[in-house]
């Protein structure tokens, strides 16, 4: 029997926040770990919204798809994908799904759901549904970062309003209803809903902010990290954005951030408990994940994009499946947004897709590894609009970041999680630093990125080539 499957996207979701032992507030996130599969190694292919996302859509790299920084900017490299590639919702369709898509898109702005097989609202219900926007119906009382000749940004805010006031909410009720319409029918389906949190600026409803109290944040182990090992430009955020800020601001940005996860996982409950009431749990494949991380203030920085930290790269990732997937189980197998795609249509007896870079770990839902899982993290980042290169490998106990436009980075994972100190200058290192190296060299030519344009002394600066295998 195929289930039905239900994918529940959040957006800039630091996957710590709502692991065990976390002091930010996620109840119906935690308990749904409990009922199905959580993964501790789940990484996006990019830390940034559109590459992301149409990763997410197309099993496809970024250097594939085109897609290498938001469209909705004025310098967007390209406001579409680089060609017309198949997404898993057309091949869903095509076998039979009912789809409809809730909330968020930010792939491409020239393809939209509705020309890969989903359904969607009508355009007044669309406009109605985000007009909730947080700063369009109040001034949130918090803190902006100013800076001369640049309008305010504001980092964190408290609203004086309820849940009624936020899209989220309101995008969460109109998914709802598609549950309970999809309850009464007989085909399987496919919902997404993309909600806009727990991204900046942190704005949640009053309810939420008044469960932290700042005083009692704890400073996140890297929170005074000098960067001074670390590339120029992680210092440039921290010194052009963040110099100004004291800890009590931080420690107030940081409540707010949780305050508005502890708002998001309120949502999820209420999707959970609209499959339960409908009798659609069983046979119903749930996905909780994100596009990408946030620094939360970790190393003193805020946001994503070309900080290559855990914080911006690992995303939450859990499934729950009662009719097909054992409860309680934890996978600590590299899993990417790539591989959702091919998952959801081999659950979903539906046909593949032709030349991705994912791969279903369906068999890791049953409890089985393949000889041949990868055993390392490749990702690709292209500089949002700045254009920086960096490409970034992560095994089990060792990172390496590439960064085409400073010195690179090499981190030990076991013996310093918070990545305080870059090994990359390191003698004794070396030896690690050539391994990591050609694990990346590996994973790129799979998948045909070129890293380089090589045999131009100027452009290769990896330190270690790729062999004349390659």
């Amino acid at each position: 029997m195929k289930p039905n499957i239900l994918i529940f996207q959040t957006d800039q979701h630091q996957a710590a926040t709502i692991e065990p032992g976390h002091p930010c507030l996620a109840p119906n996130i935690r308990g749904f770990y409990e009922k199905g599969m959580r993964f501790t190694r789940a990484y996006t292919p990019c830390p940034l919204c559109s590459p992301a996302r149409a990763s997410m859509m197309t099993s496809l790299y970024p250097h594939a798809h085109g897609m290498l920084n938001n469209p909705h900017v004025a310098q967007a490299i390209r406001t579409g994908l680089k060609g017309k590639f198949p997404m898993f919702s057309d091949r869903l369709r095509e076998a039979g799904y009912r789809l409809h898509w809730c909330g968020k898109w930010h792939v491409s702005n020239e393809e939209f759901p509705r020309d890969h097989g989903w359904d969607e609202p009508d355009e007044k219900t669309t406009k109605a549904l985000w007009s909730h926007w947080p700063l369009r119906d109040f001034n949130p009382k918090g803190y902006s970062v100013e800076r001369e000749g640049y309008r305010p940004y504001l980092l964190w805010g408290k609203p004086g309003a309820g849940v009624e006031a936020f899209s989220e909410y309101h995008w969460t009720n109109y998914a709802i209803g598609q549950v309970e319409k999809f309850g009464r029918g007989g085909k399987p389906w496919c919902l997404y809903l993309g909600l806009h949190g727990p991204h900046d600026p942190f704005v949640a409803p009053d309810e939420f902010m008044d469960k932290y109290d700042p005083s009692r944040v704890p400073r996140p182990a890297s929170w005074d990290d000098p960067l001074t090992d670390k590339p120029a430009v992680y210092r440039r955020h921290r010194d052009e954005l963040w110099v100004k800020m004291e800890w009590k601001d931080y420690s107030c940005a940081i409540a707010a951030y949780w305050a508005y996860v502890s708002f998001i996982d309120d949502l999820f409950g209420r999707v959970l408990a609209a499959l339960e009431k409908t009798g659609q749990a069983e046979n119903t494949l749930v996905i909780f994940t994100s596009d990408h991380g946030e620094m939360a203030g970790s190393h003193g920085l805020f946001f994503k994009g070309v900080l290559a930290f855990e914080e911006c790269w690992r995303i939450p990732l859990a499934i729950r499946w009662p009719a097909g997937i054992k409860p309680g189980q934890v996978c600590e197998e590299f899993v990417n947004l790539l591989d959702l795609g091919p998952t959801m249509l081999e659950l979903g007896l539906a046909r593949a897709m032709p030349g991705i870079h994912g791969r279903s770990f369906a068999p890791l839902l049953r409890g089985d590894v393949p000889a041949d899982w990868p055993q390392e993290h490749f990702g690709q980042y292209f500089g949002s609009e700045l254009l920086y290169t960096q490409k970034v490998l992560v095994t089990k106990r060792h990172k390496y970041v590439f960064n085409g436009f400073d010195f690179d980075e090499l981190y030990d994972l076991v013996s310093d999680p918070a990545e305080m100190h870059n090994l990359y200058f390191s003698a004794s290192h070396r030896p690690v630093l050539k391994e990591m190296a050609a694990l990346m060299w590996n994973r790129a030519r799979a998948v045909g990125d070129e890293i380089t344009c090589r045999d131009y002394p100027t452009t290769d600066l990896v330190p270690f080539g790729p062999g004349p295998e390659v």
